[in-house]
């Protein structure tokens, strides 16, 4: 008996895996409100996730949520505002908008470089 899953699971465990990302992004926003690290930082895995299956607007469009939440919550967040920007500009690259993506890359690079 062959115990490994089969070439057919695999689209229903990543639906199920997209759900339960999903799922974290909204219990977090009834628990916290829409403006708290816990909902940017369940935005940057679901982004991570739509990015590992090359669903690049997906990730755009979840690393800006959580680049918006950074940027409200302001002083003390600004290495996570830099990480979620630059998982965003790998993103905009991948989807052929090079220009957006490393103008994202520079702002990234001068949140960090003020931080220091």
């Amino acid at each position: 008996m062959n115990n490994f899953a089969s070439q057919s699971d695999a689209p229903s465990s990543t639906l199920k895996e997209e759900a339960q990302l999903s799922r974290k992004v909204k219990i977090a926003i009834r628990e916290n409100g829409h403006e708290h690290t816990d909902v940017a930082f369940a935005l940057v895995q679901l982004g991570d996730f739509y990015f590992s299956e090359e669903r690049f607007v997906d990730s755009s469009d979840a690393f800006k949520r959580a680049v918006d939440i950074y940027e409200v919550l302001g002083e003390g967040h600004q290495l996570l505002t830099a990480m979620a920007m630059r998982s965003m500009s790998n993103s905009l690259i991948m989807q052929g908008k090079y220009a957006e993506g490393m103008a994202m890359n520079a702002n990234a690079r001068e949140l960090i470089l003020s931080y220091q």
